[in-house]
């Protein structure tokens, strides 16, 4: 019988999410082992990816530009088309949320000190917010918004779902509602893909 029960409550689980999946894969930008959780057939883009492209990439007037000066040399032109989809991905999050306090573009340049969720020995509230990058986002989500979630929150204009941010904090060894801090991870737009989550 708790068996059944089980089997149903993951089957109900996974309906709820849409279909969201968890894999494991290595594709952060500070090339760590990550969790991924992946909607359709869209992926992140992978830590080699970004390196080739970030020095041809600019922050200007709050959106993004490609430096076609500083592309790497032969740079094909599949890799050029997937370059501009994810520029424009990220500008569109930028312009549609354009004067929310929450969200904020990060320039290219801007270097990262995240650590790692295995080393990482103190806990913190944290904060809600969304970092915009050129290659996709860095969100933030408190401790008290992840212990007193309902269906979701959408913090900058991004919708998180329930689901997903249980699965984010199941992949440290917790349960929501009993997070001891704040939460940071990696995702495309439109949550399609998740990666490398951390503590704030």
């Amino acid at each position: 019988m708790t068996k059944k029960y089980l089997v149903s409550s993951l089957l109900l689980l996974l309906s709820i999410s849409g279909g969201v999946s968890l894999a494991t894969a290595s594709v952060s930008a500070d090339s760590s082992p990550a969790v991924v959780a992946v909607k359709s057939d869209e992926v992140a883009p992978s830590s080699d990816f970004i390196s080739k492209f970030n020095d041809s990439i600019v922050l200007e007037n709050n959106a993004f530009t490609i430096d076609y000066s500083k592309l790497p040399t032969g740079t094909t032109s599949d890799e050029l088309d997937k370059l501009q989809t994810i520029v424009n991905e990220n500008n569109l999050v930028l312009k549609n949320n354009a004067g929310n306090q929450a969200v904020q573009p990060v320039s290219p340049q801007a270097s990262s000190s995240n650590s790692s969720i295995l080393t990482r020995s103190k806990y913190h509230e944290g904060s809600n917010y969304v970092h915009v990058y050129w290659w996709g986002l860095r969100i933030g989500v408190k401790k008290s918004t992840i212990n007193s979630i309902g269906a979701g929150v959408a913090i900058g204009g991004i919708w998180l779902p329930q689901p997903l941010l249980s699965k984010l904090v199941s992949t440290a060894g917790v349960v929501l509602g009993a997070v001891p801090g704040g939460i940071v991870f990696n995702s495309t737009p439109g949550v399609k893909s998740v990666w490398g989550m951390e503590w704030q």
